[in-house]
């Protein structure tokens, strides 16, 4: 088989100005912040290492945030519903496959992946223009073959968001 549709669930931190990992004293606190994340997703692969993916998460970000300069102060409170879409490419380390007689064939494999996305943000409250970001999706995880048409990822996944109006507040 080629394709491959599932479903995912994570634990989703923001770190932006709301959340700001900047003060190694306060890092911990962004934790509390924390939001689960819901998800689904469809591969292509082309072969044993190489997919394309298109996925789509549910998550909040929250925080609070006090921004104050000589003209002005800004205080935000963050608790926003996020819909994420992304299509990234992936690169398993080995042949995903239960292949004996293969020399690189395993049931698991470490993997990376990047890709492009966009954030969309539907209760977004602002008197700034409404926008959905671009994101650029990266990351790492590590895949294991269960059966065969049953396959467990975990990953870790980084997005950068190519805007600021997360926060109401563009800079």
């Amino acid at each position: 088989y080629r394709a491959e549709i599932g479903f995912q669930t994570g634990l989703n931190l923001y770190s932006g100005d709301v959340n700001s990992i900047s003060d190694l004293g306060l890092y911990g606190k962004n934790f509390n912040n924390q939001n689960a994340d819901f998800g689904l997703m469809l591969r292509y692969r082309f072969n044993k290492r190489l997919a394309v993916r298109l996925g789509y998460d549910y998550t909040k970000v929250k925080g609070n945030y006090l921004y104050s300069d000589a003209a002005e102060t800004f205080t935000a409170t963050l608790n926003n519903p996020l819909h994420l879409v992304d299509f990234w490419g992936e690169f398993n380390f080995f042949d995903l496959e239960n292949n004996p007689y293969k020399r690189f064939s395993k049931r698991f494999s470490p993997f990376i992946f990047a890709g492009v996305g966009m954030v969309f943000t539907p209760e977004y409250k602002s008197e700034e223009p409404k926008s959905s970001p671009l994101t650029i999706p990266f990351g790492a995880g590590f895949k294991w073959k269960m059966a065969d048409k049953l396959n467990f990822n975990i990953q870790y996944t980084s997005r950068w968001v190519i805007g600021d109006f997360l926060e109401g507040k563009p800079e």
